[in-house]
């Protein structure tokens, strides 16, 4: 008997507190399994990360002006988990189960969802 959790994680800053919170809230954490679709911005294949849009003011108009400005690597929340001594035998054992994806070739939440569905059997 287990429980499955699937995560799709779009930019999300807060992954790594989020697993530590799941197996710290856990019953039974040797039971707990999660698939998880990561997609950020890796910094680690030339492209630039960059901002989502920001309003920087108003036009003429009163209509929001926006910009993107550039912005360093996406924190890797799945690496932070499973650096943290008091977690990694959950990563060892292989109950973190990863798909990571760039954040420009995401498909959407329902796609990340179906993805991290396939993470479990």
């Amino acid at each position: 008997e287990s429980i499955f959790v699937s995560l799709a994680a779009f930019r999300e800053h807060l992954l790594g507190q989020t697993l530590k919170s799941a197996f710290d809230q856990a019953e039974h954490p040797e039971k707990l399994f999660i698939g998880a679709v990561v997609q950020n911005c890796f910094g680690t294949d030339g492209r630039q990360c960059k901002t989502g849009l920001e309003v920087i003011g108003k036009n003429e108009q009163g209509r929001d002006m926006v910009k993107m400005s550039d912005a360093p690597p996406d924190k890797n929340g799945i690496e932070e988990f499973c650096s943290t001594p008091e977690y990694a035998k959950y990563c060892k054992a292989g109950h973190i189960r990863v798909l990571y994806m760039h954040d420009t070739d995401a498909l959407g939440p329902a796609v990340a969802r179906y993805y991290a569905s396939k993470l479990w059997g």
